[in-house]
């Protein structure tokens, strides 16, 4: 069997190829091992950022514009800010006045009914009626001895100024006004009476 021959040429072929694929590989090493790490590169677009990944992926991001600053004005000051309007607060609400008060025109005293009390004594001592006294419930029923009653009588704070008495039965107002040495035109101002002189019974009425 015949020995194939190699020839020279062919041999140092392959020995040049083997020596630049290894050539190649260290290179290749070496470039991995200080290779930087991936960075992110920044470049501008028709005015806009747009940031490239240098990775197999090659993804683009695009980065937000930041909003703009607002303008001052040229003159150093800053613009004025518009104050809100408040409501108008509303008008002061008038308190009414009240009237005068015209005072009661009754009092109560109380009394303890003794023996020998009877309404016309009542009536006399503390210078009011009998009817009056029964307008506001005191009868014979109720003088029992040790009772308490609230006797009804003329109040002076309704006639400041005057003397106030309890109208009795028979009264007039000509009868009133003369035993007080008045007219019966005086007599009607102070009390405020109508055209008629109109009183009724139990009623106060203001003399001098």
């Amino acid at each position: 069997m015949q020995q194939m021959e190699v020839k020279p040429y062919v041999f140092f072929t392959i020995i040049i190829l083997a020596i630049v694929l290894a050539i190649g590989v260290f290179l290749t090493v070496i470039y991995l091992q200080n290779r930087p790490p991936d960075t992110m590169q920044t470049i501008t677009v028709e005015g806009q950022e747009i940031v490239v990944k240098p990775a197999l992926e090659s993804q683009v991001v695009i980065m937000p514009q930041p909003a703009p600053e607002s303008v001052q004005p040229t003159g150093g000051e800053p613009p004025a800010q518009i104050a809100a309007t408040e409501p108008p607060p509303p008008p002061p609400t008038e308190t009414p006045i009240p009237p005068t008060a015209v005072p009661d025109e009754y009092i109560f005293i109380n009394h303890v009914v003794i023996g020998t009390d009877t309404l016309y004594s009542l009536s006399r001592q503390y210078n009011t009626s009998i009817p009056l006294m029964a307008r506001f419930g005191i009868s014979s029923a109720v003088m029992i001895v040790g009772n308490t009653l609230s006797i009804p009588v003329a109040n002076p704070g309704h006639c400041p100024g005057y003397r106030p008495i309890v109208v009795l039965q028979g009264d007039t107002p000509s009868g009133i006004s003369a035993r007080a040495g008045i007219t019966l035109e005086e007599f009607g101002r102070i009390n405020g009476l109508d055209a008629n002189y109109s009183i009724y019974e139990t009623q106060v009425v203001c003399i001098p």
